[in-house]
């Protein structure tokens, strides 16, 4: 379905907003931080380049548990920070993870499909609906002040509201 909507975007006469792909598969080492955070080393498995470090920082998450349908679900709010991958030199991940993605761009979303085989090689499916720009969402809530958790709360339901569960 998705790969359709990609295919019928690339067309020059495609009147709406555009939609991109990419498939991507990594290998991710955690390394010890503390309880509330995880440092994780994404790398390319083929090339084992770095493709991204960071600091992922949990704020809070709302379950759903959906007891007529076949799967639960879960929105998570979280905190990315690029760090420098020099500062794992010289320790060794406590957990290390492969993920084969294919991601999907649309306009203000990025929508991940995800397997992702763990060290005892148990495979499990992701489903990711994530804002493609969190730095300019950030910005415009700081800028509402007083009223960013308001505001939170109404990008939050627009991604429920837009997506058919």
């Amino acid at each position: 379905m998705l790969n359709d909507q990609v295919t019928r975007t690339v067309s020059s006469s495609y009147p709406h907003a555009r939609m991109a792909f990419r498939h991507q598969q990594t290998t991710d080492d955690f390394f010890s931080q503390d309880s509330d955070s995880k440092f994780r080393v994404s790398r390319d498995t083929k090339t084992g380049q770095v493709v991204e470090c960071i600091i992922k920082k949990r704020l809070g998450d709302l379950h759903v548990i959906s007891p007529k349908r076949e799967v639960d679900w879960r929105i998570s709010v979280n905190t990315e920070e690029k760090v420098d991958v020099r500062s794992t030199e010289g320790t060794r991940p406590y957990y290390s993870r492969r993920k084969d993605r294919m991601e999907y761009m649309h306009q203000h979303f990025r929508i991940d499909l995800t397997q992702v085989t763990d060290q005892a090689n148990v495979q499990t499916n992701e489903l990711e609906v994530e804002f493609a720009y969190p730095e300019e969402v950030r910005r415009i809530l700081d800028l509402r002040g007083k009223d960013g958790p308001e505001m939170w709360g109404r990008l939050v339901a627009r991604i429920v509201e837009d997506r058919q569960w």
